[in-house]
């Protein structure tokens, strides 16, 4: 069964989203509205700048009125982190994870599923994939186009290869490559250290490393 439908999930699959999204949650943290972050005034890694249309900045503005929101504040309302995690699985999740499955929900389906989720909210989705059928590439004799647009073809490249554990190692160096470039540029080197922290993630959790 694909996980691009939440009402179609089995319990045990809903539990292993709830997890992995929050996991990613962890590294967006809460409130900031800093100069240096091109996105603006953010909650939990949504951008008001990106994302003006989001539910919960109604919620948000309604407490400012009342109140200073402080940098890093994990706002406790029930409702806000609904929204807050439907936007994820409805925006990311479903769009970019949809057509895999967990399989029997070893490190290797897990992994590659949880770093590609995380990768396309901190990099953009059209990135992630890119990155993702790169690596697919590096291993298939058939090459598909990378041009970030998971179609029928990435998915039929991706299953002939048939280790989802090969493919997430590859594509988190893939990823640090990016960031690395990334980090270079404005004044992005601020977030290195931290860039380089939430990839460490995924080789102490799931061992993606050579």
């Amino acid at each position: 069964m694909s996980l691009s439908s939440l009402n179609k999930l089995t319990y045990q699959e809903k539990i292993r989203c709830i997890t992995l999204i929050n996991n990613t949650l962890s590294f967006e943290g809460g409130y900031v509205n800093i100069l240096q972050d091109k996105g603006g005034e953010t909650y939990r890694g949504i951008s008001r700048k990106a994302h003006p249309e989001w539910i919960g900045w109604k919620t948000i503005d309604a407490i400012k009125k009342e109140r200073k929101i402080k940098k890093g504040e994990i706002i406790n309302d029930v409702k806000l982190n609904d929204s807050v995690w439907r936007f994820y699985f409805d925006n990311y999740f479903s769009k970019v994870c949809g057509k895999l499955t967990f399989g029997d929900g070893n490190d290797g389906n897990v992994g590659l599923i949880h770093l590609l989720f995380d990768y396309s909210v901190h990099s953009g989705i059209k990135n992630a994939v890119k990155k993702f059928q790169k690596a697919i590439n590096f291993y298939s004799s058939t090459k598909i186009a990378e041009d970030g647009k998971f179609g029928p073809g990435t998915l039929e490249a991706f299953i002939a290869i048939g280790d989802y554990k090969k493919v997430g190692i590859k594509l988190l160096e893939y990823r640090r490559e990016f960031l690395k470039a990334v980090a270079q540029t404005g004044t992005n080197s601020i977030f290195y250290y931290g860039w380089m922290n939430r990839c460490d993630y995924f080789v102490k959790w799931y061992k993606f490393k050579e």
